[in-house]
């Protein structure tokens, strides 16, 4: 199924393309996507609606860059959401999802042995939508979903560090066996442990790039940017297009415009 064009700057976003603080220009988006410009400013209130930019009134759109206390703070409203969701879960869970669960676990780990790190972020996400449909609750699954969004930009810290895929496989494995169980307290715990490590990574990249102190201490670790320790495949734009766009004002004549609401 082709992206969307939210759906494929979003991706953008998670992996550094347009790294947090990035401005987005109006006219290499419109190029690169072939839209109008109300359009892209549809498509811009769609992401600042999913919490991954901001609308700066005179300046435009840029991409978001949350501090760790509000990264912690969002994952406490996940874990609430997705730990409730598990508890009202009837277990076992359908056949039909079991089966969907576990393919679409096997791929995201055969992505990962692939280091292809951008089909790996799609798989979880779709492996996360069909988990918590098993949820009766509608209006939870929804917000589930607005939350998990939220904080993809999280993701691109973790998806940089070793090992950080394999424990997700684990996981997810342990998802799976769980649903397919009677035992809801064994589930509603692989949900939760599945939140923490993400948050974490996060702080410490956030960390590295600011130099900023926490619990005493002052992060030493370079580089300063943690989202470039990502795989060359997962820094390509989806399409294989040009890298992250930059504000640039040209004096004279034309100049860029920056995207704005």
């Amino acid at each position: 199924m082709e992206r969307s064009v939210t759906e494929q700057i979003e991706e953008d976003i998670v992996f550094g393309i347009y790294a947090p603080g990035t401005h987005l220009v109006e006219e290499p988006l419109q190029k690169r996507f072939g839209l109008s410009r109300y359009t892209l400013r549809a498509v811009m209130t769609e992401l600042e609606q999913s919490g991954l930019v901001k609308k700066i009134p005179n300046r435009g759109v840029q991409v978001v860059e949350p501090c760790p206390d509000e990264i912690d703070e969002l994952y406490a409203v996940r874990e609430l959401l997705e730990v409730r969701a598990a508890e009202l879960t009837p277990l076992p869970a359908e056949p039909w999802l079991l089966e969907e669960l576990e393919a679409l676990g096997n791929a995201h780990a055969a992505a990962n042995k692939a280091g292809d790190m951008r089909a790996a972020f799609r798989l979880n996400v779709e492996f996360h939508r069909v988990q918590f449909q098993a949820c009766p609750n509608c209006k939870l699954r929804e917000a589930i979903k607005e939350y998990e969004r939220k904080v993809h930009l999280v993701r691109a810290a973790a998806y940089g560090n070793p090992g950080h895929l394999d424990r997700v496989v684990a996981q997810h494995r342990e998802i799976v066996a769980a649903l397919a169980s009677d035992d809801t307290a064994r589930y509603a715990e692989a949900v939760r442990s599945h939140l923490p490590a993400s948050t974490e990574a996060y702080r410490r990249a956030w960390m590295v790039k600011h130099g900023a102190k926490a619990s005493g201490e002052i992060a030493t670790a370079s580089p300063a940017d943690p989202w470039r320790t990502l795989d060359r495949t997962a820094r390509t734009p989806a399409g294989g297009k040009s890298g992250a766009v930059k504000p640039r004002r040209h004096g004279g004549g034309s100049r860029s415009r920056l995207v704005t609401s």
